[in-house]
């Protein structure tokens, strides 16, 4: 009679021989089930539905030897029936491998892993029962053996999202895969290293090679079976490999196609299978506890990294191909309003398998976004463009100063993009653009000059170059990435220090290093600041940093400051602008300085005469910023602050124009929680106070930043000299490139001479 004992995944042994002929025939079913763990972006849900091991094959053995009696394969349901013929009374047992040699044109397996560097000989094999004291001419139906989680149903599970790869592979390519292709999955060798990689030498078609803890992660799965796709199916993989992480932002750019394209892969796959929620991405940790994960997330949302980010790459191309009738979060919801962007997967498959296949170019997101608009019918391009600007900063677009492509054509820097350290941005876009800047340089000056925040592969060449177009000075990269370190691209910005023989124009050319083939594109910040400066320069100083005063309706006060130039030797060159808290330039009715502009020879001071109407002004409080913007190296941005309070009393007196605080300050900002609402500040943005007390004796230097809770810089909001007095620095919810931030806690920050202070803000979207 039939009997069971515990089903345990035990591994098949090369001791299997078939056996001798034989004279009777009997027929054994059944069926072979695994045990499915389901996953959400939170982790595993708890529900463990019961799903068919398909395709696999199934072995009749002689207990007692392990000699094969008959073999075949399971059904699409898991069913199997297998003829056998034989001439004793035996013990029967019935086993499934995760092999499929007996299924015709499906090449896959489940190995398992017997050393650390071993590539598998043996699939991994699940008992399904035993008949004792079989008589050879009685059939035997063995059941339905269900191999569990931890006990035997992760091979299974591997094996079934491996025909799932297999089987969409013959929807969008027309055939299953021809190369074989395995999985080594590490169960019971110590090593306790958490490893998930696919190595294109371990076999035919390649092998992934899994930890213990990913025999349900179907995400990570599907990933490294995307390696085996684009590396034997079109070769559109020029990946260098090594180490990388989830939020690498500084990638190289053929890693992060290389990897960010597997994802997007096994999103498809999950949507085409009918998962709920193709459009997520799971680490687990190996336990099935709802709820514990690694780490998860939604290529919905992830945002900002621009094309040397494997996320990015992965949630562009999703953007491009997911709609309404996604299985996301939002249903029934183009998820990008105003991008009506539905593009489909087999669209994405003929740029990817057959096109990016002919180029001898290293292969990166921007060649697929090059090939795309060459071969695609309605391409979309603007709109694409506009989308991965929108959601991933992929800047693929000539920047805001184009054209300035040659010395001529050159952009002169501001008095705040030099002396005030202000970064501009630029995009190496299209192939082969350059960027030209021109500033007035002193020769007490000695200037660094950087790039930075390099994006979308950018691998910037600095030199410098006077007005003749003759190189003076160049610098190509930091340092040199190391192989296997790929976030390491920032060490590809430049820097030097240039100090002039004599005062008058430097330009400043930045082009895409001609050492660098491995992208096109990119974009950068562009720096320059003063490293050193003498005392022949221009040094401007003012009286006053704030004008407080209280004035009733219908009547004017004026007030007066003093700028000085304290260099030796250049002169100072200075204008005046009326801006509110949020540095927007406005014509305040109510405010008049004059005079607007000036030159300073050495010792040299111009009064400012300030003429405050409140006839023009609203009644209560109005605040305005004058900002003096001037060419000294040191102190470029010098802000005063202009408070007028208007009331209706008949006899007011006037607060002193200098109440300059006792002590340093850091405010909270105001209002916490600040919302976002709409894609904009739902108000005029939160308002972060500080104070420089009366007794620093001139000038400070005063760093206010935002940053996450992780400790990333965010957004600069103030990075300048500041005089004693009372200020107010206003965040829009954005970050340095524009785009609004998430949902959470931000820390801000301030440092002023020895004095420092942090405080926490909550966004609300």
């Amino acid at each position: 009679m039939r009997s069971m004992r515990m089903f345990v995944c035990w591994i098949l042994m090369p001791v299997f021989m078939l056996a001798a002929a034989a004279h009777a025939d009997f027929t054994v079913t059944g069926r072979f089930m695994y045990q499915d763990l389901e996953l959400d972006l939170s982790g595993f849900t708890g529900v463990r539905p019961n799903r068919p091991i398909r395709l696999a094959d199934v072995l009749i053995l002689d207990d007692a030897s392990n000699v094969v009696l008959a073999q075949g394969a399971t059904n699409l349901n898991g069913d199997y029936s297998i003829a056998v013929s034989d001439n004793q009374i035996r013990t029967i047992s019935v086993v499934v491998v995760a092999n499929s040699s007996n299924t015709a044109g499906l090449y896959q397996a489940v190995m398992v892993m017997t050393s650390s560097t071993n590539n598998g000989t043996t699939p991994h094999a699940f008992e399904g029962g035993l008949y004792a004291n079989h008589s050879p001419a009685q059939n035997i139906d063995m059941g339905t053996a269900v191999a569990q989680y931890r006990a035997g149903g992760e091979p299974f599970n591997i094996y079934d999202t491996m025909l799932d790869c297999a089987d969409f592979l013959e929807v969008v390519n027309g055939a299953r895969p021809g190369l074989a292709i395995k999985t080594i999955v590490n169960f019971n060798i110590n090593r306790t290293d958490d490893f998930a990689y696919y190595r294109s030498n371990a076999g035919p078609g390649g092998g992934v090679f899994l930890g213990p803890d990913y025999g349900y992660d179907d995400t990570i799965i599907l990933h490294e079976l995307g390696h085996y796709i684009e590396r034997n199916f079109g070769d559109f993989d020029d990946n260098p490999g090594g180490t990388h992480y989830i939020g690498d932002s500084a990638q190289d750019p053929r890693l992060s196609w290389g990897e960010g394209w597997p994802t997007f892969w096994g999103s498809h796959v999950r949507l085409w299978r009918g998962d709920l929620h193709p459009n997520i991405y799971v680490n687990s940790v190996g336990d099935s506890t709802p709820n514990r994960i690694s780490f998860s997330y939604d290529l919905e949302v992830r945002t900002g990294e621009g094309a040397s980010s494997e996320n990015a790459v992965q949630s562009a191309l999703w953007d491009m191909t997911d709609g309404p009738d996604t299985p996301d979060f939002t249903p029934g919801v183009d998820d990008e309003p105003g991008y009506e962007v539905m593009r489909t997967f087999d669209e994405t498959w003929l740029v990817t398998s057959l096109l990016m296949a002919t180029l001898s170019e290293p292969q990166t997101f921007e060649d697929f976004f090059d090939m795309w608009n060459t071969n695609i019918t309605n391409p979309q391009t603007e709109i694409l463009r506009e989308l991965f600007y929108k959601n991933q900063n992929i800047q693929y677009f000539p920047d805001s100063f184009e054209i300035d492509n040659t010395l001529a054509q050159a952009v002169k820097l501001s008095f705040a993009q030099v002396g005030g350290g202000a970064a501009t941005h630029h995009t190496h876009y299209p192939e082969g653009d350059e960027d030209w800047v021109v500033f007035e340089a002193f020769s007490s000056v000695n200037y660094a000059i950087n790039t930075s925040t390099m994006r979308d592969g950018a691998d910037t060449y600095l030199s410098v170059h006077d007005a003749s177009g003759v190189e003076l000075a160049n610098n190509d990269n930091i340092g040199t990435p190391q192989s296997g370190n790929n976030n390491a691209f920032e060490l590809l910005r430049s820097s030097l220090e240039y100090q002039p023989a004599q005062n008058g124009p430097v330009y400043i050319r930045c082009r895409r290093s001609p050492f660098n083939r491995n992208a096109k594109f990119g974009h950068y910040n562009l720096i320059v600041s003063a490293a050193q400066v003498g005392p022949e320069a221009p040094n401007l100083q003012i009286s006053s940093a704030s004008i407080v005063v209280t004035a009733p309706k219908g009547e004017s006060r004026t007030r007066s400051f003093v700028i000085t130039n304290t260099g030796t030797v250049d002169t100072l060159v200075y204008i005046l602008e009326e801006q509110q808290r949020d540095f927007a330039v406005v014509d305040f009715p109510w405010l008049t300085a004059s005079p607007q502009a000036g030159r300073l020879s050495p010792g040299a001071a111009d009064t400012i005469v300030v003429l405050l109407e409140s006839e023009q002004a609203s009644a209560g409080q109005n605040i305005a910023r004058l900002e003096i913007q001037s060419n000294d190296p040191n102190n470029a941005v010098r802000p005063v602050a202009v408070v007028l309070n208007v009331t209706q009393a008949t006899e007011v007196t006037d607060e002193p124009v200098n109440l300059l605080p006792a002590r340093f300050a850091l405010g909270q900002s105001y209002p916490n929680p600040f919302v976002l609402a709409n894609g904009a500040a739902a108000q005029t943005g939160a308002r972060i106070t500080y104070e420089i007390p009366a007794q620093t004796r001139g000038s400070v230097p005063v760093v206010l930043r935002i940053y996450d809770v992780l400790g990333r810089e965010v957004r600069t909001l103030t990075n300048e000299i500041k005089q004693a007095g009372s200020f107010v620095a206003l965040w829009d919810g954005r970050d340095t490139y524009g785009a609004l931030v998430g949902n959470g806690v931000y820390l801000y920050k301030i440092t002023a001479a020895d004095f420092s202070a942090v405080r926490k803000l909550i966004v609300v979207r």
